[in-house]
């Protein structure tokens, strides 16, 4: 991670700590793929594990192999990884195991950060956005806006999420955090499984919260 890069992350650390109480889950969402969500949700955990607090990344985004704990040397971090299970298709856990997972992991850390897939196209996303603390919104610097976005902002809004801000992040950087992430993938220290049950949460009860 680049000086300037860092330098942000704190910046953002101190936001959060000002703005989020202890014990809060943050959810890192986007309206496209490859706004730079995984960049956001690992630099975030990164800073709020290296002043103390007991922070975990909860990747629903790759794959991972939970027999392997250990830690890649291209990418060092002062946190654990988690897993949470979702379905690809991108229909919706029910709440129900959501919020029993986002509770535990309350109980279990001061700051859970989870990087989500875009809340465009992923049904678990959406009851996740509805039952976290607080959501940040990744996007790539420069790129147009979409309709995407305008449906994000919708959906935002009617779950009431507490949206703390829209990071844009560099290109370049998202590249390079890709890049170093497939060259060493990060197996997870232990897994909070979340199945997903077709059809539990429908559309119109995503929005009843």
């Amino acid at each position: 991670m680049s000086d300037a890069l860092a330098s942000n992350f704190q910046l953002l650390r101190v936001r959060i700590e000002s703005d989020v109480k202890l014990s809060s889950v943050i959810l890192v969402t986007s309206a496209l793929p490859n706004d730079g969500k995984s960049l956001l949700a690992f630099g975030l955990a990164e800073v709020l594990a290296r002043v103390g607090h007991r922070t975990a990344l909860i990747d629903t985004t790759a794959p991972h192999d939970d027999r392997d704990g250990r830690v890649p040397e291209a990418i060092p971090r002062a946190f654990p990884v988690l897993a949470l299970s979702v379905d690809g298709s991108g229909s919706a856990a029910s709440r129900e195991a959501i919020d029993n997972a986002v509770d535990q992991l309350r109980a279990d850390y001061d700051y859970a950060i989870i990087d989500a897939p875009p809340l465009t196209t992923n049904g678990t996303s959406m009851v996740l956005a509805g039952s976290v603390d607080a959501v940040l919104v990744a996007v790539r610097h420069g790129r147009t806006p979409s309709d995407a976005d305008k449906i994000m902002v919708h959906t935002l809004r009617q779950l009431k999420a507490k949206v703390l801000g829209v990071i844009a992040s560099a290109p370049e950087s998202i590249a390079d955090f890709e890049k170093r992430r497939e060259r060493c993938p990060t197996g997870p220290a232990r897994s909070v499984v979340v199945e997903p049950r077709v059809d539990d949460v429908p559309t119109s009860a995503l929005f009843a919260r």
